[in-house]
């Protein structure tokens, strides 16, 4: 399906007719072909609910999960749809969707684990602090079709898995509960534990999930989806 840039004119096979701007106008021309995206943006975040940029309110609650540091007003949603304000205080919803993946279905090291080692308890929090428009894993918007989980949910899950993988979306909207589940978890049994994501975490709870991979043989992976800041921006808003 051949695509338009909207800003040169330029038709190519190429051009995401959804996006509509192409490359070359996106590292020369940014200011319009951002502005282009922006748009693009904030139509597919209505369609799920979600603010089209991080809120910044001026009387909200601040959240300092992410780098997107949102200032959640009175009954507004932060970027990630994770938090709300309600009545003066940020009320979270840990929900996800959890199976198991045969080993090595979803591995995230470069060496992994052989079949032998069993399965993968693959945990998926609901919830982004990007909004990727070809998103792979684009139901981490969908809250409602998720389940809302407690520490012990994961605790008697993870008992059949040899390993977990959190992913997503990306987990970092959740780190907070993912890191007292882990630490709950290998009281019980020693689990790898293995990360996925976009590297917008809190610096602190980045270094603890780096620990606890550390200390169980884990792995994290940290996506860079582009190296061009225009692109980038393009592509995650």
């Amino acid at each position: 399906m051949m695509g338009k840039c909207v800003v040169c004119g330029k038709e190519n096979r190429y051009i995401s007719s959804f996006l509509s701007v192409c490359l070359s106008c996106i590292r020369e021309r940014p200011e319009e072909a951002l502005e282009i995206a922006r748009q693009v943006h904030r139509k597919v975040r209505e369609e799920f609910g979600l603010p089209p940029y991080p809120p910044d309110d001026d009387n909200g609650i601040e959240c300092n999960i992410c780098v997107n540091n949102c200032r959640i007003g009175e009954g507004k949603t932060g970027y990630c749809g994770v938090r709300r304000n309600e009545k003066g205080k940020l009320v979270e919803k840990y929900i996800f969707h959890t199976y198991y993946d045969p080993i090595p279905t979803n591995c995230c090291a470069s060496w992994f684990c052989g079949a032998e080692k069993g399965y993968n308890l693959a945990v998926f929090p609901l919830g982004c602090t990007f909004n990727c428009l070809f998103c792979q894993n684009w139901e981490h918007k969908k809250f409602e079709y998720g389940v809302e989980k407690k520490i012990e949910d994961l605790v008697r899950e993870a008992e059949r898995a040899e390993c977990i993988c959190y992913f997503g979306g990306t987990p970092e909207p959740q780190l907070p509960f993912l890191i007292r589940a882990t630490e709950r978890i290998l009281e019980v049994k020693r689990i790898r534990i293995c990360w996925e994501w976009n590297g917008t975490g809190n610096k602190n709870l980045v270094r603890r999930c780096a620990e606890l991979s550390c200390e169980t043989d884990g792995t994290i992976k940290f996506d860079l989806k582009a190296f061009d800041e225009n692109l980038n921006i393009a592509l995650t808003g």
